[in-house]
């Protein structure tokens, strides 16, 4: 079977599936974040910002 070339539709729907990937990585950190808020957990350790 023939593969079909590439357009530019391919590269942008890659784009995208990119962005889709970050953008649901750091909703499910906000979605923990929130779950340590709420459950009086306390956060990872921060540096001081000295």
């Amino acid at each position: 079977m023939k593969e079909r070339e590439r357009d530019s539709r391919d590269e942008e729907l890659l784009r995208l599936k990119a962005k889709l990937g970050e953008v649901t990585m750091a909703n499910e950190l906000l979605e923990q974040k929130i779950a340590a808020l709420e459950g009086g957990r306390p956060l990872g350790r921060r540096r001081s910002r000295r």
